[in-house]
């Protein structure tokens, strides 16, 4: 019986805000990891901007925590 457990995920995303790839940085097992990258898949993000106010491709990682 697990009551939390946390997985840490990289996030490349596109110009248009859509997810282009999902890594695993730190995995607890039990299926944690392929839950956080399905999560993470499944939205969409604001993409960075550069200097002009143009949309940018980006990396950001995240640490998603679950808990029962």
């Amino acid at each position: 019986q697990i009551d939390q457990a946390a997985a840490t995920i990289e996030v490349a995303v596109g110009t248009d805000g859509r997810v282009q790839s999902v890594r695993l940085i730190s995995d607890p097992g039990h299926g944690f990891g392929r839950q956080a990258r399905a999560c993470a898949m499944s939205k969409s993000f604001e993409p960075a901007l550069d200097r002009d106010g143009s949309p940018l491709a980006s990396t950001k990682q995240f640490r998603v925590t679950f808990n029962r």
